[in-house]
């Protein structure tokens, strides 16, 4: 039996096709955007054809280099160079 709520494929796709944004798809089928999300892309896993929509895109593009400044201010190395720096300074085994 399926879940409460639980809209068939063909409504969801429909309601998907037809819409213009997830939170019409939402509104329409009174599901959360994350569980839409989830569904279509196991949806288009399996080959169905879904449209995909604009992402939001808020907020201002990252500056990496100043990022990635930020983080040699603060004497952090990146995990890769912390594992090889460990294990290039730990001391040979002596055999007994």
């Amino acid at each position: 039996m399926a879940k409460a709520g639980r809209k068939d494929a063909a409504t969801f796709v429909k309601a998907w096709e037809s819409a213009d944004s997830l939170a019409d798809v939402a509104e329409k089928l009174g599901m959360k955007v994350t569980s839409l999300r989830t569904r279509a892309y196991f949806y288009r896993g399996k080959g169905v054809e879904l449209k995909k929509f604009p992402r939001g895109g808020g907020g201002s593009p990252l500056d990496v280099a100043a990022l990635n400044a930020l983080i040699g201010k603060k004497g952090l190395v990146p995990k890769a160079a912390k594992t090889k720096t460990l294990a290039s300074k730990a001391a040979p085994k002596k055999k007994r």
